[in-house]
């Protein structure tokens, strides 16, 4: 009789059914189809049977380790348990899938409690995944803000689980720190195959449709690449570029460079996906209004845009207007602290060559500015 307390929770209901109706052989493909989708979890592979054995628990490239593999003894438990997982598949479950083995009882007990002993075995050295885990590490006051930190955090993240913990996350972008989690799902995105990749892009395109979440919005801009931004479905990307537009508009910034109104900061954010807006003539007439107007609109069109506008298609009609407002920002009475022209300097080497020739003709100094990459 099986040992209730010995065995998996969750193994114990995926044979129930089977076990309690005495149907053996079929509880026992039931607790096999169990191990397969913990492994298929832990080892994010879309294979099964031997295949999935092999390649899951391979001696030489494993994705589920049993151990640091150094020495030949723990190089042998690899490989053997390689090898047992193979077992199951072709001597256990294979021959019962196709009905060529009946069981008693006293069998099925058996083999369910070994299946339950190599559960044990992964469940030692891969934990089985919690969610939870991922958001300690998020609230972590020590989390390092980099992509070598993040894609290590990803890493302990089994791959089956990474697309649902990826949509998990945009769910809870107010209640974790905004950088911490940009950088975390930006990895996590990145790591994904591109199957899945374009389900997330489905998905979220779904959410902006009706989004009112300024920060949501803002996670999707870093998770997507400038050129996955072109993938959002239409009407999503034409909504949430209506916003970004109206975010460029609100947007003031003082001589120190600080925003005076938090509406603007979105725009800032999405500077890099203007080339890539629906709507470019809107895009740059907004953005030649704020080099025109009062001070703190041209301060901040200097804070987050100068690198990014002449890349938009419609530039070139306004290309005159911009490249006068660079150089009078450098005559500019109300800049008292220098801030346009500071700047302008930063920006200087990622300005198209004609616009640098331009600026150097009425300000010598500014040949001085150009970095060569």
């Amino acid at each position: 009789m099986i040992d209730l307390s010995k065995l998996d929770e969750g193994l114990y209901e995926a044979i129930q059914t089977s076990y309690d109706s005495s149907n053996y052989a079929n509880a026992i493909i039931d607790a096999m189809k169990y191990l397969s989708d913990k492994i298929h979890d832990i080892s994010g592979l879309d294979l099964d049977g031997y295949p999935l054995a092999s390649k899951a628990f391979s001696p030489n490239e494993p994705l589920i380790k049993l151990n640091k593999m150094q020495t030949q003894t723990e190089k042998d438990i690899q490989h053997g348990t390689m090898n047992l997982f193979q077992g199951l598949y072709l001597a256990i479950r294979n021959p019962r899938v196709h009905n060529l083995i009946k069981d008693d009882q006293h069998t099925a007990d058996t083999l369910i409690h070994f299946i339950n002993y190599m559960l044990l075995q992964i469940r030692i050295i891969n934990p089985y995944y919690s969610f939870l885990s991922i958001i300690w590490k998020l609230q972590d006051k020590m989390f390092v803000e980099s992509w070598d930190y993040a894609k290590e955090i990803v890493k302990q993240i089994p791959k089956g689980r990474r697309f649902d913990t990826l949509i998990e996350l945009t769910r809870r972008v107010n209640d974790l720190k905004f950088t911490n989690i940009a950088f975390l799902s930006r990895q996590l995105y990145v790591d994904l195959p591109s199957d899945k990749q374009e389900l997330f892009i489905t998905v979220i395109s779904q959410d902006l449709e009706d989004c009112e979440d300024v920060n949501l919005l803002k996670l999707i801009l870093s998770i997507l690449s400038d050129q996955d931004w072109q993938k959002v479905q239409k009407v999503a990307k034409i909504r949430s570029e209506n916003w970004i537009i109206k975010s460029l508009q609100s947007g003031v910034t003082n001589s120190r460079g600080d925003l005076m109104d938090e509406d603007g900061e979105l725009a800032i954010h999405a500077a890099s996906k203007f080339p890539s807006f629906e709507d470019q003539y809107q895009l740059m007439v907004m953005l030649v209004e704020k080099l025109t107007r009062s001070y703190v609109d041209k301060a901040y069109i200097f804070k987050g845009f100068l690198p990014h506008i002449h890349k938009i298609d419609y530039c070139i009609i306004f290309e005159e207007v911009v490249i006068e407002s660079l150089i009078s920002s450098m005559k500019d009475e109300e800049d008292n602290e220098g801030y346009l022209t500071n700047q302008l300097k930063e920006a200087f080497t990622n300005l198209p060559e004609r616009w640098r020739k331009k600026i150097i003709a009425q300000n010598p100094e500014a040949e001085s500015w150009y970095i060569p990459i």
